[in-house]
């Protein structure tokens, strides 16, 4: 399978992606979207296609898109289930949940008041 993942430099949305495909065995390219195209990211057709809020990452996979940096390490995480990074049982796969949403809402949000 082929995947694209669209990210500005150094974006730490996307580095948990990368780090997932890594773990899985999934090959991602990286297109990487300089910081003034970032800002116009909203009004471009061909990559509001992509994700309709105009905003990186983004992952294009041959089925679509998936946008939102959780929604794409789960993602690229069930598409190399020998790896089986989110966990056998519920209370495992609620585990990588709770981590997951912890990272977004302490670590993430933290990271972007700097």
């Amino acid at each position: 399978m082929s995947f694209t993942l669209h990210t500005a430099a150094g974006d730490f949305r996307a580095i948990k992606a990368l780090v997932t495909a890594q773990y899985a065995g999934v090959a991602v390219a990286v297109n990487t979207i300089s910081d003034v195209k970032a800002h116009t990211l909203s009004k471009d057709k061909a990559f509001l296609a992509i994700n309709p809020t105009g905003k990186v990452p983004a992952l294009e996979t041959p089925h679509g898109a998936v946008w939102q940096s959780n929604a794409i390490t789960r993602y690229l995480a069930r598409c190399g289930p020998a790896a089986n990074l989110l966990g056998n049982t519920f209370q495992e796969q609620a585990e990588v949940d709770q981590w997951l949403d912890f990272s977004l809402n302490e670590l993430e949000v933290s990271g972007t008041m700097l």
